[in-house]
């Protein structure tokens, strides 16, 4: 459960995120947990912002996804070539 401060009455007061914010900070859509059980009931805020806060922000996911792709295809291209792909200072 996240907190922020906002002003209240003249004086700033901490209020929590609501399930939406922590599922927008996320990367998730507003209903992503918003998953009805067996009986048809959807679940307290409670277990929403556990399965939030136990979850990878999707754009840094996607963003290391992408490097690593990035860096696959440099290594391939070099390997290719006959080249010795040097990463860091140290040959790969």
């Amino acid at each position: 459960m996240g907190l922020v401060c906002a002003p209240n009455e003249g004086e700033w007061r901490v209020r929590q995120l609501t399930v939406v914010e922590c599922a927008r900070l996320q990367g998730f859509p507003d209903d992503w947990t918003n998953v009805p059980d067996h009986r048809g009931k959807l679940p307290a805020d409670g277990p929403q912002y556990k399965a939030y806060g136990n979850s990878f922000p999707v754009p840094v996911v996607a963003w290391i996804g992408r490097r690593i792709d990035a860096v696959d295809r440099l290594m391939e291209m070099a390997h290719a070539t006959g080249q010795k792909y040097r990463w860091m200072g140290r040959g790969i």
